[in-house]
């Protein structure tokens, strides 16, 4: 929807007592709305946080870390370093995400895509977070401590989404956790514990992946700029979504996914 949009765009985080329809199967941490695009081009989007919701997540997340990262809730473990917590995600993930829907949606160019835009949609908004927060820190004077923190609490919110491994509403956001733990991995973010073969998570890596996260997020621009439906083709299906060892290790840790191969 371009910077039409976003110069009207809004968001707030909300207490929401009563829920309805779609919403009682699944609840959104953050949502934009209008879903038309012609109308979120002309009148900006809206865009809502859920902090009850997302603190739901948090706990339930939190007992998949236990099981997945080596001593986790240790003194030195992500738990004890990298607590996860609600607002800090809705301000460091969930907005940025959000105003990546509103500002540049895959929508807009669907018509030279051989595959269905939100399947690349979803890992691109999740891109948009991870480049702010490099921008935040290069231009805007995020510390470090804090940068790193916003990080691992992403890293580890992708574990919710592993656990619903087969769930197809869900497969666009999986596609996206399958390739940030590819970057993970390659950058030496996350390992594996030579001992217990858990995670091990070393936040001295932080710049190395967001590097890379933001590099393939300028490329997703640039092939949307030039509606190359081929070159966005090839980074969804050849560079993101393709399984490798160390994302197959990753789910076979997890109880929902063990023996599952």
């Amino acid at each position: 929807s371009g910077l039409k949009a976003l110069s009207t765009t809004m968001a707030g985080i909300y207490f929401i007592p009563f829920k309805t329809g779609a919403s009682l199967q699944f609840s959104f941490s953050g949502q934009s709305i209008p879903n038309r695009v012609e109308v979120s081009a002309a009148k900006g989007i809206k865009i809502y946080f859920d902090a009850v919701e997302t603190a739901a997540r948090v706990q339930i997340n939190k007992a998949l870390i236990k099981k997945v990262f080596h001593e986790a809730a240790g003194t030195t473990g992500v738990l004890s370093k990298f607590e996860p917590e609600a607002v800090e995600q809705l301000v460091y993930h969930v907005a940025a995400h959000e105003v990546g829907h509103a500002i540049y949606n895959l929508r807009n160019v669907e018509k030279c895509l051989p595959f269905p835009s939100i399947s690349l949609e979803e890992p691109r908004a999740e891109l948009t977070a991870m480049f702010t927060l490099k921008l935040l820190h290069e231009k805007h004077g995020l510390p470090l401590p804090k940068l790193q923190t916003a990080l691992a609490h992403f890293c580890l919110d992708g574990l919710r989404y592993f656990d619903k491994y087969d769930s197809s509403g869900l497969r666009p956001y999986i596609i996206f956790q399958i390739y940030a733990y590819k970057v993970y991995a390659q950058t030496g973010y996350l390992t594996l514990h030579p001992a217990s073969g858990l995670l091990v998570l070393d936040e001295s890596k932080t710049i190395a992946a967001l590097d890379i996260f933001s590099e393939c997020f300028l490329r997703i621009l640039d092939g949307m700029d030039r509606a190359d439906g081929t070159s966005l083709q090839q980074v969804l299906e050849m560079e993101m979504a393709p399984e490798n060892d160390f994302v197959r290790a990753v789910l076979q840790l997890l109880p929902s996914r063990k023996d599952k191969g």
